[in-house]
C-alpha cells in the first residue's frame, strides 16, 4: 500500500480560468457524473489522483477545490473534509494569492459557495459520529466559520446553512468534551491550523456511501428538527421520510402543506359542462329522429342557464385571470396589487398542490 504526500504549503494558486485547459474539463466532466459511481472505490481513488495531478500542474482553483472537498469526504471522512474545507477557506482568502474565479468575480466566487451548502453539506451531516475526533471536528468548525464569513461579505445566499452547520458542529464537540472529561482542558481551536499542512492520499478505502442510505435521512430530519431550522427542500424532507417514516420535521412540513391547500376549491367546471353538452346534444338528436318530442324553447334556455352557471369558476381560473389582467395593462388601465398579490398566493398553494401530490407517487 503506498501512501503519496503533497505539501500544501507550496500548493500555487490558479488564477487564470481553468476551463481553458483540456485536463479540468476532463476532470469536471467525470465529476459530474459521481452520482453513478457513489460506491465504486476504485473510480474515487483515480479521481483523487486527477484531481492532485490538476493541483500540480495547474494549481488550485475555488472550482476543483469543491470536487476535492467531495472527494475527500469521500475518501476520508471527518479528517479528509476538515483538510479540503481549510484549504478551500485559504482560496477565499485575500491574504494568500488569489486564485480562479478572481476576487472581482463576487457572484461567482458566492455561487461556489452555494454549491459547498448543497453538494457537502449533506455528507458532512451524514458521516458517522463514532469515527469522529475532535481534532477534525474543530478543524471542520474553524473552516465553516470562515466559509461563512466569506459567503456573508459575498452577498451569498446560504449563510443560514453555514450557521446551522456550525451550531451543530459546536454541539458535537461539546458532546465530546462531555464524554472524555478528563481530558485537557484548553481551546479546541488552537490546534488547529489555519493553513493544512499536507493532502495525504491513501489507500485506506473510502468511506462508503452505503452508509448514506441509513443514516441521512435520519441525520438531517435530527438536526432540523433539534437546531430549530425549518428545510424546506421538499427532496431532502421526503428522503429523509423514507428513512424515517412519518419523523416530526416531514410530518410538520406535509400539514403545513395541506393547510395551504386547504383552501383551494376542485375546479370541475370543464367535466360537468362536456357532460351537460353532451346530454343536450343527445337531447337533439332524439328529438330529431322523433324518439322524444321536441324541445321546447323553455328546456333549451334552462340548459342554457345551467351552462352559464358551470361557467362560473372559469372566471376563477389562473388563464383567465392573468388574461383579463394582461388586457387590462395593454389598454393602459391601473392593475389592481391587491389581485396580484392574491394571484401570487394562489400559485404557492398550487405549487404546494403539486409538492403534495409529487410526494405521494414518490412513496
Amino acid at each position: 500500500m503506498n501512501n503519496a504526500t503533497i505539501d500544501l504549503q507550496t500548493l500555487k494558486m490558479n488564477s487564470h480560468d481553468p476551463r481553458c485547459h483540456q485536463r479540468f474539463l476532463v476532470f469536471s466532466n467525470d465529476m459530474s457524473h459521481w452520482r453513478a459511481h457513489a460506491d465504486d472505490r476504485s473510480w474515487w481513488l483515480q479521481r483523487e489522483k486527477e484531481c492532485v495531478e490538476l493541483f500540480r500542474h495547474h494549481g488550485y482553483d475555488l472550482q476543483s477545490g469543491i470536487w476535492y472537498c467531495l472527494i475527500a469526504c469521500h475518501r476520508n471522512g471527518w479528517e479528509g473534509i476538515s483538510s479540503a474545507s481549510l484549504l478551500l477557506c485559504n482560496g477565499y482568502s485575500q491574504k494568500h494569492t488569489p486564485c480562479w474565479p478572481p476576487l472581482a468575480a463576487r457572484e461567482l466566487r458566492a455561487q461556489i459557495l452555494n454549491s459547498y451548502c448543497k453538494l457537502l453539506m449533506p455528507f458532512i451531516y451524514a458521516l458517522p459520529l463514532t469515527s469522529a475526533n475532535r481534532t477534525a471536528l474543530a478543524q471542520l468548525s474553524h473552516a465553516i466559520r470562515l466559509l461563512k464569513d466569506h459567503s456573508e461579505a459575498l452577498g451569498g445566499s446560504h449563510q443560514d446553512a453555514f450557521q446551522q452547520l456550525l451550531q451543530w458542529q459546536e454541539a458535537q464537540l461539546h458532546s465530546s468534551k462531555s464524554e472524555n472529561p478528563h481530558s485537557k482542558e484548553k481551546s479546541l481551536l488552537s490546534d488547529v491550523s489555519p493553513t493544512p499542512k499536507t493532502l495525504v492520499q491513501t489507500d485506506s478505502g473510502p468511506w462508503r456511501f452505503s452508509w448514506l442510505s441509513g443514516t441521512i435521512g435520519a441525520s438531517i430530519a435530527a438536526i432540523c428538527i433539534s437546531g430549530g431550522m425549518l428545510y424546506k427542500d421538499p427532496a431532502v424532507l421526503s428522503f429523509s421520510n423514507k428513512i424515517w417514516p412519518e419523523n416530526r420535521l416531514y410530518k410538520s412540513w406535509k400539514q403545513a402543506l395541506e393547510n395551504n391547500v386547504s383552501s383551494l376549491q376542485p375546479n370541475n367546471s370543464y367535466k360537468e359542462i362536456h357532460q351537460h353538452l353532451i346530454s343536450l346534444e343527445t337531447r337533439l338528436l332524439d328529438a330529431e329522429t322523433k324518439r322524444k318530442p321536441h324541445m321546447t324553447i323553455s328546456e333549451l334556455k334552462t340548459s342554457i342557464y345551467q351552462i352559464q352557471k358551470m361557467l362560473e369558476p372559469q372566471k376563477l381560473s389562473l388563464e383567465y385571470q392573468l388574461t383579463d389582467i394582461t388586457l387590462q395593462r395593454e389598454n393602459n388601465r391601473e392593475i389592481n396589487s391587491l389581485e396580484l398579490a392574491m394571484l401570487s398566493e394562489k400559485v404557492n398553494k398550487l405549487q404546494d398542490w403539486i409538492t403534495l401530490l409529487k410526494t405521494a407517487s414518490a412513496h
